[in-house]
């Protein structure tokens, strides 16, 4: 079925309004325990980084290698955090959207089936898109070679095309699997063959749909970050001056630093606006994993079951 655009999405909104009540229960908990994760992590994270460019430029293999071993292991970290919790936030939200299964208790907190098919899909899909890259790159980096040699001049044009093409094809895949975990859900499968199926002759009404729902996420996001708003002025401060230094290298070395120790200090749970920060991040989580998973969900019961 053809995706009836804005039906989807006053579709969503209404969903997503007359069911807040159950969403919050079915999401407080593991929304919860991804984000504890996350500030646990985070400034640990930042902090490494920080030292890592410490090094600079000029630094020695070995110092290099030391330095990223803790950056590596909080990445580790932050992996095996959201494979734990980032599955459970999905089925939680679209269990009673594509099931029909209403929450008993007050809140959800399970890792069976229906989770492991979610983290599974996710893993494939990941891998997708990055072979699309590296096969894209690999294909450009080829003609580019062939232009230096038959077109010199035509030749500086071919990298930043071949940019411009593989994101056009990652964008499409992703528009073709945007429905991947509510199909995962529904079909309790890994999902690929529903998507795909679903999506097709979809791609131009799916993306008008997410840019309906990006728009409408934005403002939902800008409340939900209030009480953070003191404690993200430093990082944003420290944005703009990375953005001012691009093209120097020097300057963009240490406005990296700049923004690495902006990001640790805010994080920081000693520091004055930690709290504020943290329930931010909360509260923006999740609204983003409530209206995404919904939005998913909504679009593949008009597409798939033509509700």
């Amino acid at each position: 079925m053809k995706l009836p655009v804005l039906k989807a999405f006053a579709a969503t909104l209404a969903y997503a309004g007359s069911n807040a009540a159950h969403l919050l229960k079915a999401l407080w908990l593991p929304v919860l325990g991804l984000v504890a994760a996350q500030l646990y992590v985070m400034p640990k994270l930042f902090t490494q980084m920080g030292a890592l460019l410490e090094l600079g430029h000029g630094a020695r293999p070995e110092e290099v290698f030391a330095a990223m071993g803790p950056v590596f292991g909080a990445i580790a970290l932050m992996f095996l955090a959201s494979a734990i919790f980032q599955p459970m936030i999905v089925v939680a939200a679209l269990r009673k959207l594509i099931r029909g299964d209403d929450l008993r208790l007050p809140f959800y907190f399970n890792y069976s089936g229906a989770e492991l098919r979610v983290l599974g899909a996710y893993i494939l899909k990941s891998l997708m898109i990055l072979l699309i890259s590296i096969v894209g790159q690999i294909a450009f980096a080829v003609i580019g070679a062939l232009f230096r040699v038959l077109v010199p001049k035509a030749a500086l044009l071919v990298p930043a095309f071949g940019r411009a093409v593989v994101n056009v094809v990652i964008i499409w895949f992703q528009l073709r699997l945007c429905v991947l975990y509510p199909a995962a859900v529904g079909s309790e499968t890994l999902g690929f063959g529903q998507a795909w199926g679903a999506t097709k002759g979809n791609v131009w009404r799916l993306l008008f749909y997410w840019v309906l729902i990006g728009v409408a996420l934005f403002f939902f996001l800008l409340i939900a970050s209030i009480p953070g708003w003191a404690g993200f002025a430093p990082v944003i401060s420290a944005i703009a001056h990375g953005a001012a230094a691009a093209h120097n290298p020097a300057a963009e070395l240490e406005a990296a630093k700049t923004l690495m120790a902006a990001f640790a200090k805010v994080l920081d749970p000693s520091g004055p606006h930690f709290i504020g920060v943290a329930v931010a991040l909360y509260l923006m989580t999740l609204t983003s994993a409530a209206f995404n998973y919904v939005s998913s969900g909504v679009a593949y019961r008009f597409i798939a079951e033509g509700e």
